[in-house]
């Protein structure tokens, strides 16, 4: 009673028959489908395999031209810095030049004018 509340046939279950066929003729069977399954893995694997390949020379060609770009920003940032200390040493020259002139002015008001 308690096996059919469960949902349990009270009967057992029929015994499962034997395998009839023999081994090698079940592996001549399955084979194949065996090797249709792997040649399908394969070919999914190597098309996998080949969008990665092709992903990654497109990155490595990505990586190359930022490069190829830094440098070039790089040399630009130098010849800018360059510059700029050039005109920052022409500037300091000047200041310096303008101060030894103001300073030789007040000290010799009456020189040259």
């Amino acid at each position: 009673m308690l096996k059919t509340r469960m949902g349990v046939p009270a009967t057992p279950l029929p015994a499962v028959p034997a395998a009839t066929a023999h081994p090698e003729i079940a592996l001549d069977a399955v084979g194949p489908v065996l090797e249709t399954v792997l040649a399908n893995l394969t070919s999914e694997y190597e098309r996998r395999l080949l969008a990665k390949d092709q992903e990654h020379k497109g990155q490595a060609a990505a990586v190359e031209a930022l490069r190829r770009q830094l440098a070039a920003l790089q040399e630009e940032a130098a010849h800018w810095r360059h510059a700029a200390e050039s005109r920052a040493a022409e500037e300091a020259a000047e200041a310096i030049a303008k101060t030894e002139s103001e300073k030789t002015r007040a000290t010799h008001p009456f020189d040259g004018k």
